[in-house]
């Protein structure tokens, strides 16, 4: 079931290529907002000199430093424009991620007025169960403290520096862990919001929870299937967009090829995941 489900999730993206197109889209826009006022400032600090074409290969820390000491008013400006894109990205996101949602349950293809009403009619709805999902981030959170009270249970108050080293290990894997599991909820309350038209969002968040655990197994092998693929393709990506590292057009304009297919690449996975992970609730559900 878990693998079908991939599957027609994976084959749905080229019937789906229109909402690929708008998360890309979207995702581009906001990183164009970021990257120009910064490409302005590493202009006007670097100009047209060897230090500026030397920016052109890898990232260069000792210049980056010096850059935020002898530039360091432009900042405040920056991070404030990266928060102000950020938290618009992430509206957007949700508002197009409703219409994703509403095309995808449908099962008929895509459809531009269905996309756009379906947006419009769940994305507050989705904004309630972020919020609403807040308390489950911490709760997931708080699972890595788990190897803490192990630690301390098992060897005291000062272990050896092995187990503090591999307790750092597990830590971190189990604060990942917690962060899959809460965007599992998110996107298993989304499909239940738009699936039953629940309006109140606590219940449609206890709804999640309660597929995501009652039928564990086979929710956490989708979404490790489709976040480790997504790991292994950017763990591959990365060789490449270093190995185009020369300061000549045909390099960057190769790399800017490279860097926009692995972003399309990254926003079909996103769609693979909500289709796979709608097909998965509705042969789970019977619906």
């Amino acid at each position: 079931m878990v693998f079908s489900s991939l599957l027609r999730g994976i084959r749905s993206v080229w019937t789906y290529r229109r909402v690929v197109l708008l998360f890309y889209l979207a995702n581009l826009l906001a990183a164009f907002l970021v990257m120009y006022p910064f490409r302005a400032v590493l202009g006007k600090f670097a100009g047209w000199s060897l230090m500026g074409k030397f920016l052109a290969g890898r990232l260069d820390m000792d210049f980056f430093f010096e850059l935020l000491k002898y530039r360091q008013e432009v900042f405040p400006a920056l991070f404030g424009l990266l928060m102000v894109v950020a938290v618009l990205y992430w509206i957007a996101e949700l508002f197009l991620s409703a219409g994703a949602f509403g095309v995808l349950l449908q099962g008929e293809g895509y459809s531009s007025p269905l996309f756009w009403r379906s947006a419009g009619t769940y994305f507050f709805r989705f904004v309630r169960i972020v919020l609403w999902g807040i308390p489950v981030f911490i709760a997931f959170y708080l699972i890595q403290f788990i190897e803490v009270g192990g630690q301390r249970l098992l060897f005291g108050r000062d272990p050896y520096q092995n187990v503090l080293y591999w307790g750092r290990w597990i830590r971190i894997g189990l604060q990942f862990l917690g962060f899959i599991l809460w965007l599992m909820v998110l996107d298993y309350a989304r499909i239940i919001a738009v699936a039953t038209e629940e309006r109140r969002m606590r219940v449609v968040v206890w709804q999640a929870l309660r597929f995501v655990f009652g039928h564990f197994g086979k929710t956490f092998l989708l979404a490790f299937l489709l976040y480790a693929g997504g790991i292994l393709v950017g763990l591959a990506y990365q060789p490449v967009s270093n190995a185009l590292s020369a300061p000549s057009s045909v390099t960057i304009g190769l790399l800017f090829i490279v860097q926009q297919l692995y972003m399309m690449f990254r926003m079909a996975l996103r769609v693979a995941r909500f289709s796979s992970q709608a097909v998965l609730y509705q042969k789970m559900a019977g619906t």
